[in-house]
């Protein structure tokens, strides 16, 4: 028997309920306008030297967090001040896990990469 992967999730951000769900064409357009800060900030802590990643993590969060919130908003309807002001840190983590794994964002990122890297060969 094959386990299916949910499609929605619902969670609480900033005391209001949200679904974590599949992100539409649309969404990704809007969401790619508003990644600067978090891509480099990934790439550093992915590429620091394994005792330093903690910390990189730790300085990639606080640099990215007005960025979090703006994606978050553009995903839930939730005003971006609101997440700001009344959201954990552990309910944004849990809702961005929640979206990579509906989305099959490592999935979709492995399989983008085999096209680039067959189109560069």
């Amino acid at each position: 028997m094959r386990f299916i992967k949910p499609k929605t999730k619902k969670l609480t951000i900033a005391g209001k309920q949200v679904t974590a769900s599949k992100i539409k064409l649309m969404q990704w357009s809007e969401l790619s306008r508003e990644l600067h800060v978090i891509p480099r900030a990934l790439l550093s802590a992915l590429t620091a030297e394994k005792e330093d990643i903690p910390a990189f993590i730790l300085v990639a969060l606080d640099q990215s967090l007005s960025e979090i919130a703006r994606i978050v908003s553009i995903l839930t309807g939730i005003e971006p001040e609101d997440i700001e002001k009344n959201a954990t840190a552990s309910e944004l983590i849990e809702y961005l896990s929640e979206l990579i794994e509906i989305n099959e964002i490592r999935s979709l990122a492995k399989k983008v990469r085999a096209l680039f890297e067959g189109s560069i060969s």
